[in-house]
């Protein structure tokens, strides 16, 4: 399933860049998921995080809000396109007191990620690594979901990859 979304990624109020993603343009799904003896709820929002708050630190401050207009005129000249993948990860994360927590998240195919994060590596001769691009839809404790920021992140959180039908969805246009 592709998405096309015409407004490029904002600082948001975490402080990370994020490519927020209408809940219209998701495929239908339901308020909440019973899987793997599981109880997810649907997230509140959807979006794909270009840039971690760390990372984001390079528009704020001085001549950040300058870089932040030159990024994202460049982004205009990317690929928009987002393509959902039949592929979703059960995301696991134990915090030591609190218990797990855990996310189920769509794999995705955004080519404006990787060359927007490239441009800035570029810009601020920073080393940005590859983050794996992917949607969290449901989320059991945290509405914000369990944070993939490379692939090591992915690596050690990801107990389950399995197709849409596996987790009793369907990818469907609306």
């Amino acid at each position: 399933m592709i998405i096309r979304l015409e407004s490029p990624p904002d600082i948001a109020e975490t402080g990370a860049v994020l490519w927020k993603i209408p809940a219209h343009l998701m495929p239908p799904l339901p308020g909440t998921l019973s899987a793997r003896d599981i109880e997810f709820r649907l997230k509140p929002e959807f979006h794909l995080t270009v840039f971690g708050r760390a990372e984001a630190m390079v528009f704020v401050g001085a001549g950040g809000a300058v870089r932040l207009t030159q990024w994202r005129d460049a982004w205009r000249q990317l690929d928009d396109r987002i393509e959902l993948l039949d592929e979703l990860w059960l995301l696991r994360k134990q915090d030591p007191g609190a218990g797990a927590d855990h996310a189920l998240a769509v794999a995705c195919r955004a080519p404006a990620i990787s060359v927007g994060r490239r441009l800035l590596s570029t810009w601020t001769g920073s080393d940005l690594q590859e983050r794996p691009p992917h949607i969290t839809i449901f989320c059991v404790n945290d509405p914000h979901g369990i944070a993939i920021a490379s692939r090591d992140a992915l690596l050690e959180r990801c107990v389950e990859r399995g197709s849409w039908g596996s987790f009793g969805l369907a990818m469907k246009q609306r």
